[in-house]
């Protein structure tokens, strides 16, 4: 009897220590993140910004393979708007030109009909490319002259509420061979730096004195930066090459 009682008294304690066993094991599974908590998510665009950014038109352009999707997105959107503040400025595809003028800046200007024609898409869809410190120093030049005169020059400007832009263009680098490749330099959570590299070949004189792009070929690094800000992420620094 005193065996059986032994015996019986073994299993219980055997099925006990099982079930705390079980109960543990499940506290513990439930603790692990799952992949999609693991996973980093992605910046909410508030409706405002991203109607505004539909606007800028997406380039056809090489992107970093290291960019996730939305900011292979922002990448290509901020390479067309800042054309218009490195190449060229149009209005965002303004085919009117009509003269205005603009009390705050010593340049002239103009409205048109570009895909942006408001001051405040214009600033809406800026910002949720660039940074609002970077985006000043795009837009703005100040220039101080030997006789004490400030001048203050700027590629668009807030006319009446309309988006008023001053036409103009620098033209581009006609030695760009391409494509654009990208070098990562470092990588957290609030900070992406990396080149994007052009490729060109001069152009020399042939036998028979024409111009033809046969010369030395060359690459040049140009350092840009995407920045985690409260509101996603925003590039402080951006470059072409061509």
């Amino acid at each position: 009897m005193k065996r059986w009682i032994l015996l019986l008294c073994c299993i219980l304690l055997a099925l006990s220590v099982t079930g705390c066993t079980g109960e543990n094991s499940s506290s513990d599974s439930s603790s692990e993140p799952s992949s999609s908590q693991t996973q980093l998510q992605e910046d909410p665009v508030d409706p405002e910004t991203a109607a505004a950014l539909e606007l800028v038109a997406e380039a056809d352009c090489e992107v970093p393979d290291f960019l996730t999707e939305e900011q292979q997105t922002l990448y290509r959107k901020a390479y067309t708007a800042y054309k218009q503040f490195a190449l060229y400025t149009d209005g965002f595809g303004s085919t009117e030109y009509n003269p205005v003028t603009v009390e705050e800046y010593d340049n002239s200007f103009c409205v048109g009909n570009g895909s942006i024609t408001t001051w405040k898409d214009y600033e809406t869809a800026m910002l949720g490319l660039f940074t609002s410190d970077y985006l000043e120093e795009l837009n703005l030049t100040v220039t101080e002259l030997e006789d004490g005169t400030t001048l203050r020059y700027a590629h668009f400007a807030d006319y009446q509420g309309q988006l008023a832009f001053s036409d103009g263009a620098r033209g581009s680098n006609i030695t760009y061979l391409g494509p654009d490749t990208f070098e990562l330099i470092s990588q957290t959570e609030d900070e992406i730096r990396f080149y994007v590299i052009g490729t060109y070949q001069d152009y020399v004189e042939n036998e028979a004195g024409e111009l033809v792009q046969e010369g030395e070929i060359t690459q040049q690094k140009y350092e840009i930066v995407l920045t985690h800000t409260e509101n996603g992420w925003r590039f402080s620094k951006f470059a072409l090459t061509i």
